[in-house]
């Protein structure tokens, strides 16, 4: 699946857009900033393969935001 955009946090209100081909990557949200952090984690990858697989399913895309706030706060 091929598109020029998509929505980086489309169920946030502020929905922002990237180019699409860039390398794979999921999403930390600051809720408290709305600062979105892109990270790679091939764990998580592999994981989602694995769970899908046993499940019985092909993975055709998705997209992993993990809403996040600071732990030090002075």
């Amino acid at each position: 699946m091929t598109r020029a955009a998509f929505p980086r946090t489309a169920s946030h209100p502020g929905a922002r857009y990237e180019a699409s081909g860039s390398e794979h990557h999921d999403h930390f949200v600051n809720v408290e900033t709305d600062e979105v952090i892109e990270f790679r984690c091939h764990e998580i990858e592999v994981l989602q393969q694995k769970i899908a697989d046993e499940n019985g399913f092909e993975i055709g895309g998705h997209r992993l935001e993990i809403y996040v706030r600071p732990k030090n706060r002075n």
